[in-house]
């Protein structure tokens, strides 16, 4: 059992690290807030098991929705952006993060990931 567990961390890791690309990384100028909209910007990190997991799990129905084309999701990487340069209400204390921005001011945020249903839940409260 605890070989099954151990393979189940290494492969997560494995995924997260070689799967996942990272917006922000890739194109520092996607790291910029847009000062007209509301979108919803999910801070992750390099290495997040979980972060994986949103991806895999929420964001392609997420990016099917509707409130999508409203409401846009984007991925900034904690490590590849100063995060002090943005308009913040806190520290971000863990990843995933997912931050309502409208005109380039946080709303509101969901800490950490503890599903897809307790996810849309969140951001139907959000966004209200």
């Amino acid at each position: 059992m605890r070989f099954i567990l151990a393979a189940a961390i290494i492969l997560s890791t494995y995924a997260a690290t070689h799967l996942m690309s990272v917006d922000a990384a890739q194109n520092p100028a996607s790291a910029r807030i847009s000062r007209t909209h509301a979108e919803l910007i999910v801070f992750e990190a390099e290495n997040c098991a979980y972060c994986f997991i949103f991806r895999r799990d929420v964001a392609p129905n997420y990016l099917k929705s509707p409130r999508a084309r409203d409401v846009p999701l984007r991925y900034v990487d904690v490590n590849a952006v100063d995060l002090d340069k943005l308009k913040l209400n806190g520290p971000l204390t863990m990843v995933p993060t997912i931050v309502l921005m409208r005109n380039g001011r946080e709303v509101d945020r969901i800490t950490g990931y503890m599903g897809p249903e307790p996810f849309y839940h969140m951001v139907s409260q959000i966004m209200r």
